[in-house]
């Protein structure tokens, strides 16, 4: 097929096409109007199956060169629509916005993983409790506590009597610690032992702890 295009057009080629009156156009015709060359011509034809006449060279029909200038202009090798600065400025805008976005999901992703090193280095603090809730009950000396940091909430211990209480703040774990030894010490001085370690609790706890006299 592709040898015929590059064939004059004949007299002899008798073709309904030639005997109407509608317009035809040569292979070469075709081609230089389309802007593409002989081969890809041919290609398109197979492509859309086109019932050409032919003789010596091919005939194509207004209609069918209206056909093939379609299909050209809707390929992704044909022609391009022409971009309007407005699309193109869209277009820069939106690949920013992407890039911008993608750099900030990997900054959060950096601040999050820092925020968890912050929290897992914060240092033990000490505080001191100098009474507690129990009116009756008087420390012989003020009482060492430290708060630690356990996950997103704060430990406060007292080594001495192994004792510890959780809280949402340093100061809210303090208080609560505060409650728990005189809560323990009145429990054990009770005699309720419930575990092994209590008695040695509760001797610890009686060296810290006194009864306020009457």
């Amino acid at each position: 097929m592709t040898d015929d295009l590059d064939e004059p057009e004949t007299g002899e080629a008798e073709t309904t096409a030639a005997d109407s009156s509608e317009e035809v156009f040569t292979g070469v015709q075709a081609a230089k109007l389309l802007g593409i060359t002989n081969v890809k011509l041919s290609r398109y034809i197979e492509d859309l199956h086109l019932d050409i006449p032919r003789g010596k060279s091919l005939r194509i029909a207004r209609s069918d060169f209206e056909v093939l200038r379609t299909y050209h202009r809707n390929r992704a090798d044909g022609p391009r629509f022409r971009e309007s600065e407005q699309a193109r400025e869209y277009a820069a805008a939106l690949k920013e916005y992407a890039r911008i976005f993608r750099s900030l999901k990997q900054l959060t992703a950096e601040a999050l993983k820092l925020e968890k090193r912050l929290r897992q280095a914060i240092p033990a603090a000490l505080a001191v409790i100098r009474t507690l809730p129990e009116p009756d009950l008087i420390l012989t000396a003020p009482l060492s506590i430290s708060i630690a940091p356990s996950g997103k909430r704060y430990r406060a211990s007292l080594p001495e009597a192994d004792l510890e209480a959780m809280g949402a703040t340093r100061d809210e774990a303090l208080l609560e610690l505060r409650q728990e030894i005189g809560r323990t010490y009145k429990r054990l001085e009770k005699g309720h032992f419930f575990h092994g370690e209590d008695p040695e609790r509760l001797r610890v706890l009686k060296i810290l702890i006194t009864r306020r006299r009457e």
